[in-house]
């Protein structure tokens, strides 16, 4: 192995000495030694991650049954079928018609309409770039003219949807606050809505 000497000029001599840097692959490398206590503490980690996740899961899986049955006799209360509770987008179709006076379905659907569409014509980009320019300039125009639109349905959509907070609680007889408290704690709250005496407003507003 050269050292710091062997790199300096000898007497007489103005060059330096090529350092030797070719390793032997072939040299045998010790093992590391990993210690016990850092083997116990990954185990416990991952264990402890393990159990966390599970925890987690089976909460969220509670919570999701049991905001099924909440909404099950909501849904029963303003004189719904149950099953409607459970069928995916058309309950939310059904519940827009429980609280609207005119159904505001449609004001959820536009923004996953304008992603589709988006979707769509990002494939048509791709195959005909390069193809046609002036088709491709246009849908990369229309694209983009879509993102704009789909943000704005967006937040149009996540406001309606707050408000929709307030126009449930209005329908079963409750004030403006219980509508704060069914936003932000929405499985208690519904929960009082549906096996409290909450009764659902059928007068025209």
């Amino acid at each position: 192995m050269p050292v710091f000497a062997d790199i300096l000029p000898e007497p007489g001599m103005d060059y330096v000495k090529p350092i030797d840097f070719n390793i032997d692959l072939n040299e045998s490398i010790d093992s590391v030694t990993v210690p016990s206590w850092m083997l116990w503490e990954t185990s416990i980690s991952v264990w402890i991650l393990w159990w966390i996740s599970t925890i987690q899961l089976i909460y969220y899986w509670i919570i999701w049954i049991f905001s099924i049955v909440c909404m099950w006799i909501i849904f029963k209360k303003a004189g719904r079928k149950w099953r409607e509770s459970i069928i995916p987008v058309w309950n939310i179709y059904v519940l827009c018609k429980i609280i609207w006076k005119k159904n505001r379905f449609w004001i959820f659907i536009w923004p996953a309409i304008a992603w589709l569409l988006r979707i769509i014509i990002s494939f048509i980009l791709r195959a005909i770039w390069g193809w046609w320019e002036l088709w491709a300039a246009i849908a990369n125009a229309l694209n983009w003219i879509i993102w704009i639109a789909s943000m704005i349905l967006f937040v149009l959509a996540m406001i309606f949807g707050i408000m929709s907070y307030f126009r449930l609680s209005k329908k079963f007889g409750k004030s403006w606050w219980f509508g704060v408290w069914l936003l932000f704690l929405t499985p208690i709250f519904l929960w009082i809505l549906a096996f409290w005496k909450a009764q659902y407003q059928w007068e025209e507003e």
